[in-house]
Formats: C-alpha cells, sequence, structure tokens
C-alpha cells in the first residue's frame, strides 16, 4: 500500500508541475511581443536615427521576415511601417535569400528562425518586436519591456556583425547586451 501511495503522490506532483510550466509559460507565449506593433514602428523610426548609416540613408526599405505562425502579425507590421512613410515588404523567412534587394532593415517576426547570415553578409540591420531574439544574439535590435514602459534592447555584437552603429545616447537609454 506504501508504495502505491508513493507512485500517486510523485504523478500528481509531476503533474502539477507540468500544469504549473504550462500555465507559467501560456503568458510568455502571449506576450512574446510585449509591445504593441504601432509603438513598435514609432520607436524603430526614431531608433533609425540614432544609427549611423541608416540616418544617412535616403530611403530606408524594410522587409518583414515571417513564417505561417506571425503572417497575421506581418499584415500588421507592414502596414504600420507604410503608415509610418517607411517602404515595407514582407517575405517568408525561407524566401529571403536572393530576394532582400537593397532592403536596408529586416524585420523578424515570430517563427522566421535565423536570419543572421543574411543580415551579416548584407550589412542590414535586423529588428524584432519579441526580445528574446536580441538576448539569444538572433536580431541586433529589439523592443521589450521594463516597469510596464518599452525598453530598447541592443545586443551589440551582431549590431557590429551587421555592420552598424548607433549612437552613445542611444545605447543610454538601452539595455545592452555585449
Amino acid at each position: 500500500m506504501r508504495i502505491h501511495g508513493y507512485i500517486a503522490r510523485y504523478i500528481g506532483f509531476v503533474g502539477i508541475t507540468l500544469l504549473t510550466a504550462w500555465v507559467e509559460g501560456a503568458p510568455a507565449i502571449s506576450q512574446e511581443m510585449p509591445v504593441p506593433v504601432d509603438m513598435q514602428v514609432s520607436l524603430f523610426k526614431k531608433i533609425f536615427a540614432y544609427d549611423k548609416k541608416l540616418s544617412a540613408a535616403r530611403d530606408l526599405k524594410i522587409i518583414v521576415a515571417f513564417a505561417d505562425e506571425s503572417a497575421k502579425t506581418k499584415d500588421e507590421v507592414v502596414k504600420a511601417f507604410e503608415g509610418a512613410g517607411i517602404s515595407a515588404k514582407a517575405l517568408k523567412a525561407d524566401q529571403m535569400a536572393g530576394n532582400i534587394g537593397d532592403a536596408s532593415v529586416i524585420y523578424i517576426a515570430a517563427g522566421a528562425g535565423p536570419l543572421k547570415s543574411v543580415c551579416q553578409k548584407n550589412q542590414i540591420l535586423s529588428i524584432t518586436g519579441i526580445p528574446s531574439l536580441v538576448e539569444s544574439g538572433a536580431a541586433a535590435i529589439g523592443l521589450g519591456v521594463l516597469d510596464s514602459k518599452p525598453k530598447i534592447i541592443v545586443h551589440m555584437g551582431e549590431l557590429k556583425a551587421e555592420g552598424h552603429e548607433v549612437s552613445a545616447k542611444l545605447l543610454q537609454l538601452a539595455k545592452v547586451i555585449e
């Protein structure tokens, strides 16, 4: 009888642990992009002015790299950038090679996968609204939330690998990852 009691408690513990992990993970999934798209675009437009290459560019062109899971988001992002006066188009991440043209920036949406080599090879700035992509080095600049306010996140290694440099003023406002 004692063995059955231990097994039942163990199964109950494992079940509660899995349920807790699932419940705690659920908000993270829905908050993958903690800053609304319209606010992201407004902030990115300001951030571009602090990038030495982009501030000198006449006509910024943005590609929104997406996957099936982010198809709805990519439409919202393209519309928001175009509404802000910045040329934008969407490409599935697996169609990026050979189709980037004269893009200045690649916005990485959820599920788009690693685009480091494309951005580094073509010296294109990678941006995202998903903080974990910047923290892992999959994007150079992103937006997160700190104390209920948008927070700029800059991955210095990726930024340099993409051939970009931002002003010290921007870095003072950002969470900087070396």
